[in-house]
């Protein structure tokens, strides 16, 4: 007797767009569990799209969605968490597509940048697995999230501010402790309009 065992495959569509940078050149790449990323495109637009097939064995997956400037804007990179696998499909309907209309994280901003920076920083890194992703929903700090968008903002979108020496990426900076508190103090401090405009 032979047994077997075929495995039931997840396949959807993310249609999203890149939101709050300058100019539209660069990739994002979709991470799900332990799979290869996928990488699409980003087009005059912002907009992107990944046709996505995993099997079920990932339905408790987190998928998150990077993007990483080119050219001029090499130093900008971005990240949305979706959620996880399973949940996805159920949000993507009978057409097994994937819009703003239905999850809004399909679009990459600095607001969900500093939102999956938060949510990895209580995990230790990473947002890999549900249950994780869940948990960090919960306890994270809506006001730091706030004050990190802003400071990418700033950053992404105004010419008076640069990247702090040493850091190379947008993402790399959230990630710097220190560096982004300075950074976000000074904000605070002595540049209360910027604040402002980029609220």
């Amino acid at each position: 007797i032979t047994l077997a065992i075929t495995a039931n495959i997840r396949a959807f569509t993310v249609l999203g767009k890149v939101v709050g940078i300058p100019n539209n050149t660069g990739n994002v790449e979709l991470s799900v569990g332990d799979q290869p990323p996928i990488t699409s495109a980003v087009d005059d637009s912002g907009h992107y799209s990944v046709a996505v097939s995993v099997d079920d064995s990932f339905d408790d997956s987190v998928l998150t969605a990077t993007y990483t400037g080119t050219g001029d804007s090499a130093h900008i990179k971005l990240r949305s968490v979706l959620g996880s696998v399973e949940r996805l499909i159920g949000l993507a309907g009978d057409d097994n597509t994937l819009t703003n209309t239905e999850v809004f994280a399909v679009n990459i901003t600095p607001l969900s940048t500093a939102t999956a920076i938060m949510l990895e920083s209580i995990n230790n890194g990473q947002i890999s697995q549900l249950m994780n992703y869940d948990a960090a929903l919960k306890s994270y700090d809506d006001t730091t999230v706030f004050y990190y968008a802003v400071a990418l903002d700033v950053v992404i979108n105004n010419a008076d501010f640069e990247l702090p020496e040493g850091i190379a990426t947008t993402i790399d900076l959230l990630n710097a402790n220190v560096v982004v508190a300075q950074f976000v103090h000074d904000l605070i401090q002595n540049h209360q309009s910027t604040v402002a405009e980029s609220s």
